[in-house]
């Protein structure tokens, strides 16, 4: 470290050892917490060493050597270390966790001895600017000290109580974190299960939304899960403030627990013990989520580390596109289904998705169906689970690699968009999806018209036929609820150019109601423990029967 290190005590660990390491949101910088109260910040600039002096190189590659390097490892490095431009030593005590706004401008950092610092990007100096700061949208929220994590902290608990805390990326529907009360319920449920009270999903309290997040609240919020020293794990709505806070806990680790974090996609969350060295990994569940493959993936040609269409704006897309285009009011289709007497379930699924897409398409009732409420639109720009696989059959596009996970707000949304924007029947189904039957359709976005052709429009006739080869321009009518005022928008399709690699074939959206980077196994794994669920309630409320209808001198 470019300090002067303190002396070695027996018996003693050093120091400056680092107890938190966090990138910056734009990757420029690295902010390290260490144990003599600082935090270091290094600006992650590499520099290649053969655009530095022959004598600057040679001086590096004696350093190496004298560290013990051999000829082949010294060969390899290509670039210089990181460089310290700052540092805030303003801590009493070690540094332990450590957040960046989304605009890599501001740290806060917790230590030890329960303190809360906000400090400035790169320099590292201390602003007292708290109330300001406070309200700031920070990219993680792992510190354990603040306003919007208070209800964590149960009454009369410790400072070092709780020694972890992690953030879900994206907002998921209200019930999600806890459920149940004393007897919490499964989810999904198991067939012919209803938990007691009520399981219909109700947000009283909508959480506020940062600027630039569209409206001032939104339906669903966050969950922070904690680790404490009694080795429990525990789900709470985040932010959790307040004087008292509903949570649930789980249990498993033999001693404290060290760190929580979750995945990426939120799915599960990996907990480290301390004394007992064990990682656990946590299916977090998530309900009424849909996965969507094959995004458009087309790069700038200025800068191809960028795409075309930026996460942001194709979290918009995806939002009005699933929120809007294809609606149905199943209530009016559900008795209109052909049936035969020799009609398989499956002939009759087919059927049933078919009559329910060929109403999306041709707009029956839009104007008064209302649109589904979207909770969270998460982008990840690799690792699609179908990446390079072609879709629909060997003959359709390949799967890019860019893929999304979108949360609704009930499972009957779910079931809507699985069923209306492109059901995987039309695979299992060929003749059905070469026949024009089921439908599979492209990525669409609305387009803002002028008032000149809103009136052209309106003297059109707009009807489009399905074609699966060449997607068609859609046109839906939108009536205001104040004015009564109907106007026409046009939605249009993506084609070929907004992908990295054009076929003739157009790119089909692939959506899932399971993951599709999870293995069968696990699938089965866990309809088998449903099932399982399942059984064990029945026979506990049979006993609950007996019990309750035995004379009570059995008992005594």
């Amino acid at each position: 470290l470019p300090r002067k290190a303190p002396p070695v005590v027996p018996g003693r660990l050093p120091s400056e050892q680092a107890f938190v390491l966090k990138f910056s949101p734009n990757g420029k910088y690295l902010a390290i917490g260490l144990g003599d109260n600082c935090v270091d910040v290094y600006k992650h600039a590499l520099i290649q060493l053969h655009d530095k002096p022959e004598r600057d190189l040679q001086r590096e590659q004696a350093k190496q050597k004298e560290l013990g390097f051999t000829d082949e490892e010294i060969e390899r490095q290509t670039t210089f270390p990181y460089k310290r431009v700052g540092c805030c030593n303003d801590h009493s005590s070690a540094v332990m966790h450590i957040d960046f706004d989304i605009d890599s401008a501001y740290i806060r950092s917790t230590s030890q001895s329960n303190e809360l610092l906000f400090a400035f990007i790169p320099s590292g100096k201390q602003t007292t600017a708290t109330q300001e700061l406070s309200m700031k949208q920070w990219f993680t929220d792992t510190c354990i000290l603040g306003w919007t994590v208070k209800s964590i902290w149960a009454k009369g608990s410790l400072g070092s109580d709780i020694n972890t805390i992690d953030r879900t990326h994206s907002k998921v529907p209200p019930w999600a974190a806890s459920h149940g009360g004393s007897d919490p319920a499964p989810y999904p449920y198991p067939d012919g299960f209803r938990p007691k009270g009520s399981y219909i999903p109700v947000d009283e309290f909508p959480t506020n939304n940062y600027p630039g997040e569209g409206t001032e609240s939104s339906w669903g919020h966050h969950v922070c899960a904690t680790g404490d020293d009694q080795g429990k794990v525990k789900l709470f709505r985040w932010p959790a403030f307040g004087f008292k806070q509903a949570y649930r806990c789980f249990v498993g680790h033999g001693s404290q627990v060290a760190m929580v974090r979750f995945s990426y996609d939120d799915d599960y969350l990996i907990s480290a013990g301390g004394a007992d060295m064990c990682l656990f990994q946590w299916r977090h569940v998530i309900p009424n989520k849909i996965y969507v493959q094959n995004l458009p993936d087309k790069r700038r040609a200025d800068d191809p580390s960028k795409y075309v269409i930026g996460n942001s704006e194709m979290k918009k897309l995806l939002r009005e596109y699933f929120a809007k285009l294809f609606k149905v009011d199943r209530t009016l289709r559900s008795n209109q289904i052909r049936r035969t007497g020799d009609m398989s379930k499956a002939a009759e699924r087919v059927e049933q998705i078919a009559q329910l897409q060929k109403s999306a398409w041709e707009g029956e009732n839009y104007t008064s169906l209302p649109d589904r409420n979207v909770v969270s639109v998460s982008i990840y720009n690799s690792g699609a689970g179908n990446e390079d696989n072609h879709y629909p059959g060997l003959e359709g596009s390949e799967i890019t690699a860019r893929w999304a996970a979108v949360v609704f707000c009930s499972k009957d949304e779910v079931d809507d968009v699985i069923d209306l924007y492109g059901h995987v029947a039309a695979v299992t189904a060929p003749d059905a999806f070469a026949d024009c039957k089921l439908r599979l359709f492209p990525l669409y976005r609305e387009l803002d018209d002028p008032p000149s052709k809103q009136r052209e429009l309106q003297s059109q006739d707009t009807a489009q036929e399905y074609d699966p080869g060449t997607p068609k321009m859609l046109c839906r009518t939108d009536r205001d609820i104040h004015t009564g005022k109907e106007t026409i928008t046009r939605w249009e399709p993506f084609g070929k150019s907004a992908y990295e690699v054009p076929t003739e074939k157009p790119h089909f959206l692939l959506i899932t109601d399971n993951d599709p980077n999870e293995s069968p196994v696990t699938t089965v794994f866990d309809k088998n423990m449903a099932k399982v669920e399942q059984e064990w309630r029945a026979r506990k409320r049979q006993m609950d029967e007996v019990f309750s209808q035995a004379p009570p001198f059995l008992f005594s």
